[in-house]
């Protein structure tokens, strides 16, 4: 019997496993060697993935608030200008360690099979990442590229960023920005790549 998927990190997560016609077999990173396994044991990675899961997210959003409350009662003790750099980015630096700790541990919680499964004979090769990555782009709708820009004109007219985009309070949303819409352009080029013939991604 299956188990069905509560979050987009069990989505992510069952997606290293493919069935074989009778069992599955697990990819690292989906590009790994394929290491064989049953349905019951992939339903258990999973099971212990979503429970890992939880505990992690928790643990990180904790730790986002408490540095975030740290760094504006530092603020606030110090005395600093309401206006000033410190006081513009003080917050957002305070998400780091919280985030620094959810991509670490969820990068061990997604390579727990490999460490679990690390003695068993590989029945297939790796996928060559170059070739999974054109896959993957070649699958990925065109709309998702338009998402980015888009919510950097929601952070431009929200902040005005044209009156003044490096202002303190201001300089990590333009930052932002600038990111999101060089991200959507690189991953528009390179789908581009991928679906012509004569360029090789």
């Amino acid at each position: 019997m299956d188990i069905g998927f509560d979050y987009r990190g069990d989505r992510a997560f069952a997606s290293h496993f493919s069935s074989n016609g009778v069992d599955f077999v697990y990819r690292r990173n989906r590009t790994g060697p394929a290491l064989p396994l049953s349905a019951e044991e992939r339903n258990d990675f999973i099971a212990a993935f979503r429970a890992g899961y939880r505990k992690v997210f928790w643990r990180s959003f904790a730790t986002m608030l408490g540095s975030m409350v740290a760094i504006i009662v530092a603020q606030l003790a110090l005395d600093l200008p309401s206006d000033g750099w410190v006081a513009g980015i003080g917050p957002f630096v305070g998400l780091l360690p919280g985030l620094a700790l959810l991509m670490v541990s969820i990068r061990r919680l997604m390579a727990a099979p490999s460490v679990a499964l690390a003695q068993r004979t590989p029945v297939a090769a790796p996928v060559p990442v170059a070739t999974f990555r054109r896959t993957q782009l070649a699958a990925t709708p065109w709309w998702r590229f338009f998402l980015p820009p888009v919510y950097a004109a929601f952070l431009t007219w929200r902040y005005d960023l044209i009156a003044d985009p490096v202002a303190p309070r201001h300089l990590v949303f333009t930052v932002l920005a600038v990111g999101l819409i060089a991200l959507a352009v690189v991953g528009g080029v390179n789908k581009w790549r991928v679906g012509s013939a004569h360029i090789p991604a």
